[in-house]
């Protein structure tokens, strides 16, 4: 009789411990349901025209469109920088790319991405995310296989297949629908889309649909930047480009099929944009800024601004557009408070969704764009409101090297702009609005000079030879 007892007791003890155990996982399942998965589109020199919720008059964009139909599109959406290593550096990390030494593009100096700073993957797997990255990386040297660097970033898989098509697939392969995934996800997906050379991501099939292409309408679309001779042999590249966003297009909406086939986007946060303006020197450049003035590598208008919005259904009201400016930089903070997460760096920018339910963003930081070898003649700029302060630093001496440059250069003129009366930059108020030119400068000269003074001295690929112009 005593040994029976003691078995029972055995038995009913295993008993309660499976059922403590399923009540953990149960608990934990529920935990992860609460949590929201967190999708990152980041296009390749997608211009803010180049979407025909923006207007293009040609290329049609009907599954981006609907997307950004569900939430809100940012009429202010900014990238990080007006090109692409610095840009995607400020995205992953929440602030300034000056302020770790992220100084031009990958390759031109000795810049890679500082393993000591927290990246939004890191932090977001910290707290209990899968995470996924798909296509372009450009943040570390090319001697270094993005697959290691990603994972040493945060990334548990990181996948490059070439065209946004491709790299949903890889997408789908690795996502698990929402009644089995263990965790919530963070997928980064960097497409290269519409990115040199076009015609790789550009198949027949789509460049097709822009043959021929609508004269009248094309003699309606700007271009920013340096004049770029488009003479009628190079007007055969047009449907390539086009075919291109097209293509990007279609990807999405495969992307958007996949998570509600999964069960998975309706608990889904997504933010779509583009690293800079588009290309505008080559004789595929039909990317267009729409009615900015400047391009790709440019930090007037053309060059930063870029289409953007935000999905999150049953968060934020669908069919919404707002005015406020939105960075790049804000992405991390934003993505932390959405998943509840632990904001454990410092950041630059701050979280946008109090902007997606209506209410005011009272910004910390001036807006901030940076690149010294800036094309178009400007290097530095902030905006504050509807106010924008464009700074021309000095030229660099002879025998002195980028990055001494970047941090002692003086500024040897301004441009000022009111974007709400005049948002293509047409009429410089440096000299008509002295009191508002003081006011800016107040705000940029330390904010640049805090920035510049946390990059650390770098070897740059420009050290043996000063330029003196710029454009």
């Amino acid at each position: 009789m005593h040994k029976t007892t003691i078995l029972l007791f055995h038995v009913m003890l295993c008993a309660l411990n499976v059922t403590a155990g399923e009540a953990a996982q149960e608990e934990a399942k529920h935990e992860h349901t609460l949590k929201p998965n967190l999708l990152l589109i980041y296009c390749d020199d997608l211009g803010w025209g180049d979407v025909s919720f923006n207007g293009h008059p040609i290329v049609k964009t009907p599954n981006i469109d609907a997307l950004a139909a569900e939430g809100m599109i940012f009429d202010h959406n900014y990238a990080g920088a007006p090109h692409c290593s610095p840009s995607r550096v400020a995205l992953m990390l929440g602030k300034a790319s000056y302020r770790v030494g992220f100084y031009d593009i990958v390759g031109r100096g000795d810049m890679k991405l500082p393993e000591k700073e927290t990246t939004i993957a890191e932090l977001l797997r910290d707290d209990g995310y899968s995470t996924f990255h798909g296509g372009k990386w450009h943040m570390d040297p090319s001697n270094t296989d993005p697959q290691v660097a990603t994972k040493r970033h945060g990334f548990d898989e990181s996948v490059d297949s070439g065209m946004a098509t491709n790299v949903v697939a890889d997408f789908s392969k690795w996502l698990k629908p929402a009644d089995t995934a263990a965790k919530p996800f963070f997928a980064y997906l960097a497409f290269h889309e519409s990115h040199m050379p076009v015609e790789k991501y550009a198949p027949e099939s789509f460049r097709q649909k822009f043959r021929p292409v609508d004269e009248d309408a094309f003699k309606t679309i700007r271009y920013g930047g340096d004049r770029v001779e488009r003479n009628k042999a190079k007007r055969a590249t047009r449907e390539v480009y086009y075919g291109c966003v097209a293509q990007l297009d279609s990807a999405m909406g495969d992307l958007v099929r996949l998570l509600k086939e999964r069960g998975l986007f309706d608990n889904t946060l997504i933010y779509f944009s583009s690293d800079n303006g588009p290309e505008h020197r080559n004789s595929y450049s039909w990317g267009t800024p729409g009615d900015y003035r400047g391009a790709k590598g440019h930090i007037h208008e053309g060059g930063i601004r870029v289409p953007g919005f935000a999905v999150w259904p049953g968060k934020i009201k669908p069919r919404q557009r707002s005015e406020t400016p939105i960075h790049a930089w804000d992405v991390l903070p934003t993505f932390a408070e959405a998943a509840t997460a632990k904001l454990t760096v410092e950041c630059d920018g701050q979280s946008f969704l109090p902007v997606t339910r209506g209410e005011t963003l009272h910004r910390r930081t001036p807006l901030y764009w940076s690149w010294y070898n800036a094309r178009g003649g400007v290097n530095y700029a902030i905006r504050v409101g509807n106010w924008k302060l464009l700074a021309i630093a000095e030229p660099r001496p002879s025998g002195r090297k980028v990055v001494e440059h970047i941090k002692q250069a003086g500024f040897s003129g301004y441009e000022l702009y009111d974007l709400k009366s005049d948002p293509n930059e047409n009429n410089d108020l440096a000299e008509s609005r002295p009191d508002e030119l003081e006011r800016m400068k107040e705000l940029f000269l330390p904010l640049h000079k805090d920035i510049v003074s946390n990059g650390p001295m770098l070897n740059m690929n420009g050290d043996k030879a000063s330029r003196k112009t710029r454009g």
